[in-house]
């Protein structure tokens, strides 16, 4: 994805490394403790956020980019938040950790800002058409709206909760790294 000049197509570049991901990821030993799954699915959701992001190559995204941008947005923070949460049953983090908290945070907030009502609505955007050489886009995470509740409201609270739990991760980094007292 490095680079300068925009792709013409770049959909199947893009589905394929996602598709890529979800295999590494279901391919991970049965073997592997809970904790280091949570560290790679850490991993695979901020690689599909960085992937998934506006670029130099890539300047416009589909709005179903943008859902899943949301949707892996939200699942990566409240999983990070779980293991900075509780350290002694959770693999080490690092200031890289930090930093890609921080840029799922900042790809957040700009996907949101894009697309507001889109995403806040819950209305689901049609899956860009799969070209013969490339690979579908990876499926939405599933979503439950809980009863009595519409997509709106709790789309809007799951925002707010993601926002949140993105600055309290951000918080303890700093206070870990010495930049927050």
């Amino acid at each position: 994805q490095s680079g300068r000049e925009k792709w013409n197509d770049p959909e199947p570049y893009v589905w394929n490394a996602c598709d890529e991901m979800k295999t590494w990821f279901e391919n991970i030993s049965a073997s592997a403790s809970p904790n280091m799954l949570a560290f790679f699915e850490l991993d695979m959701l901020y690689s599909y956020v960085y992937v998934l992001s506006p670029s130099p190559r890539v300047p416009v995204i589909t709005p179903f980019a943008q859902t899943l941008i949301f949707e892996y947005c939200i699942r990566f923070a409240d999983l990070m938040l779980q293991r900075i949460s509780q350290p002694r049953n959770s693999a080490p983090t690092t200031f890289y950790d930090a930093m890609r908290v921080y840029m799922t945070g900042r790809q957040f907030l700009d996907v949101l800002q894009s697309n507001t009502e889109g995403l806040l609505s819950g209305v689901i955007p049609p899956r860009p058409d799969v070209k013969a050489h490339g690979r579908p886009p990876p499926p939405l995470p599933p979503i439950n709206i809980p009863p009595g509740d519409n997509a709106q409201h709790f789309n809007t609270a799951r925002s707010i909760n993601c926002i949140r739990q993105i600055s309290d991760c951000l918080s303890r980094f700093g206070v870990r790294w010495g930049y927050m007292r």
